[in-house]
């Protein structure tokens, strides 16, 4: 996601889901994307969040491989891209079934703020898709964090997410 738009956009609909003010963007967003912010997914249902251990700082910038190298074990396949009927477009690294995978490394070059928003505005559009999204986290931000439960994020630190995954394989 290079495009600044769709990173303004992804915040701001975290933004509107959460019932925060949302500042101006920079530029006009385009008209699908003026739609769905005018009429913004509900909070999606049922979440759950593991804290473990997380990866020590090096290893924290490594966060996609050691990802992949679990999922690969679990049958996933990457990457995935779903398109609305409007025309918005999101994509996720790996995918398995109705279950899609986003690993952060909560690292400094974007604010863990804006990270956290537009992980929640994709998770409440990717939920109301029909999709359930995991965020696998290197390390624990108790600010992102915070902001990823509000809006009704699965999340975990990477050590807890075939955890994680288990335990949705049975809840659904």
């Amino acid at each position: 996601m290079k495009n600044r738009m769709n990173r303004e956009f992804w915040t701001a609909l975290g933004r509107a889901v959460l019932n925060l003010d949302s500042p101006e963007p920079t530029l006009p967003f385009p008209l699908e994307m003026q739609q769905i912010l005018g009429s913004p997914p509900v909070l999606p249902g049922r979440f759950i969040s593991l804290k473990g251990e997380g990866l020590p700082d090096r290893r924290g910038r490594h966060i996609y491989q050691v990802t992949w190298n679990l999922l690969r074990e679990e049958g996933f396949s990457r990457p995935f891209r779903y398109s609305s009927s409007d025309g918005v477009e999101v994509l996720m690294p790996f995918r398995r079934n109705q279950v899609v995978v986003s690993p952060q490394g909560f690292q400094s070059r974007i604010p863990e703020e804006l990270r956290a928003l537009a992980l929640v505005g994709k998770n409440a559009f990717l939920r109301s898709a029909g999709f359930h999204m995991v965020v696998s986290s290197a390390v624990y931000t108790p600010g992102a964090w915070n902001l990823m439960e509000k809006g009704h994020c699965s999340l975990c630190t990477c050590d807890k997410l075939t955890e994680l995954l288990t335990a949705l394989d049975f809840s659904s």
